[in-house]
């Protein structure tokens, strides 16, 4: 109980420094682009003879053909893996985000103390046949997205394992396949490389999502008891809620801004 307590205190600190970062990033990035310089230039198209692109098209090429085009087959391993990973993560938010969701639409998130929210929205896949108001009102619907997270938690440990493992074995990111030819002539590549910031980012945060899904996966195994496995599990989960904005994380907000790389496909004025 005194490690709930614990939990509670900091559920409110992992918070407000996520509250703190979210503002500073976007007032920073609104600041400059409210007081950049803009001239009065004409629309310039690009050379190549380009069609216009409409909505679907445009989104469809940012997000997709930026990765499969050259990524997935410069590096297949890392690619994959990738693309795990954020399945994974994406299933896991959805996840607490409808909980969270349950306890609003049932009136509960005002009632219940911080301690008890943090076991309904970390603890929900063992809690909810108890508590009385399950995931959306619907036993059946939790269910099934404990189903789902128990893949995202597979797939989360494979993808992560995998990553680690390359970086060991020093395979260093999605170029690293054409470091040996661009090499040979002069073009430096710099990839995933052990020693910079970045690299060191991401082999942390890749661990720390194996400590946010491991122990789930030996839960379900019955290998660890459901009360360690939600400790370490909720806590390690707001260190990654509390690090979000100061960190690469931020670039999964950040997407938005590939709203201009797709309106630059609609007005042809890029290829």
């Amino acid at each position: 109980m005194e490690f709930i307590d614990f939990m509670a205190g900091y559920a409110i600190l992992a918070i407000v420094l996520f509250g703190i970062g979210i503002i500073y990033k976007f007032g920073k990035t609104f600041w400059h682009r409210a007081t950049m310089r803009r001239e009065m230039t004409p629309k310039t198209y690009t050379i190549h003879p380009v069609k216009k692109r409409s909505v679907l098209e445009a989104l469809y090429m940012v997000n997709v053909l930026t990765f499969t085009k050259f990524w997935a087959k410069a590096n297949v391993p890392t690619f994959m893996a990738h693309l795990l990973y954020h399945v994974a993560i994406g299933t896991a938010i959805l996840c607490y985000t409808l909980s969270g969701i349950t306890l609003l639409m049932t009136g509960k998130f005002w009632t219940l103390s911080i301690q008890n929210i943090l076991v309904y929205v970390f603890d929900w896949f063992v809690k909810f046949h108890s508590e009385g108001y399950a995931l959306l009102n619907s036993a059946i619907f939790t269910q099934v997205m404990i189903y789902l997270f128990m893949i995202a938690v597979v797939l989360g440990i494979l993808a992560e394992l995998t990553t680690l493992t390359l970086s060991a074995l020093k395979k260093r990111g999605m170029i690293s396949p054409i470091d040996g030819p661009t090499k040979m002539v002069n073009i430096r590549t710099s990839g995933l490389p052990r020693s910079t910031k970045g690299g060191y980012q991401r082999k942390i945060i890749g661990l720390m999502v194996l400590a946010i899904v491991g122990p789930l996966f030996l839960q379900f195994v019955g290998v660890l008891d459901e009360e360690t496995a939600f400790y370490i599990h909720g806590t390690v989960a707001l260190t990654f809620i509390a690090i979000f904005p100061y960190t690469m994380l931020f670039h999964e907000i950040a997407r938005w801004r590939m709203c201009t790389g797709v309106k630059r496909m609609m007005n042809r004025t890029t290829a």
